[in-house]
């Protein structure tokens, strides 16, 4: 749960999270998962649960082996769209950046 709250506290607001989204039309999950996995070799490493006021939203972080990273955001209808994407993730021990 601290890793959810260091990443939402990393947008000013949660509008901005969802920014990518009204640009990208968002796609099934399950399509959007298979892409990830068989064109950037990234796979679901963790899941976090958002309860906005008038929705839920599942957040998920797909990391490869080879450094690259993707964020998703899926709605209850499981719609998913990508809030952010990079290189270069690191590991870290629970609680180690928070402190």
């Amino acid at each position: 749960m601290k890793w959810l709250v260091f990443l939402l506290a990393m947008f000013p607001s949660a509008a901005l999270a969802i920014t990518p989204c009204l640009k990208n039309p968002p796609m099934p999950r399950d399509f959007v998962a298979s892409k990830l996995a068989t064109e950037s070799e990234e796979y679901l490493t963790w899941q976090g649960l958002v309860a906005a006021p008038n929705n839920k939203f599942l957040f998920e972080l797909f990391l490869s082996d080879h450094g690259s990273w993707t964020i998703l955001m899926t709605d209850v209808h499981s719609m998913s769209c990508a809030v952010g994407n990079g290189d270069h993730w690191m590991q870290h021990k629970a609680g180690e950046i928070l402190n």
